[in-house]
């Protein structure tokens, strides 16, 4: 709290690469680019002086702090999230394999890292994940 980080030494897009590898309990103090206020990342409040109140997160793509309980579920989320698939297009092999193949989206400013394709072989009453 006496001496917080400034985002350009953990790097400008630390939050949105995430704190899970610091640990649940690691609470970072940094210093926010944009205002030069002092907040702590917890997502909860806990505790005396600065962590009194909730916690912020840095968004380098707004150069804006968010709330730290809402920062990935519904900032990232809902903001940031890439755009949907367009020009989706099926191929079927001689062995039977589909093949899939789509116009890549907007990334709205976050890299779009793979996909995710769930399957229904039951007209939609359950999915599961595919291999892609």
């Amino acid at each position: 709290e006496d001496e917080p980080f400034l985002m350009e030494e953990l790097g400008r897009d630390f939050f949105l690469r995430g704190t899970k590898r610091l640990g649940a309990r690691h609470v970072v103090w940094f210093k926010c680019p944009a205002t030069g206020e002092t907040y702590h990342s917890a997502a909860k409040p806990g505790g005396s002086g600065g962590r009194a109140k909730p916690g912020k997160r840095y968004c380098h793509l707004c150069n804006k702090c968010f709330s730290a309980n809402n920062f990935s579920h519904q900032h990232l989320a809902n903001l940031h999230r890439p755009g949907k698939i367009d020009g989706l297009r099926l191929q079927q092999d001689a062995d039977g394999t589909i093949r899939l193949a789509w116009a890549v989206p907007p990334d709205n400013g976050l890299r779009v890292t793979h996909y995710t394709l769930t399957c229904s072989a039951d007209g939609g009453a359950s999915w599961h994940e595919c291999m892609v």
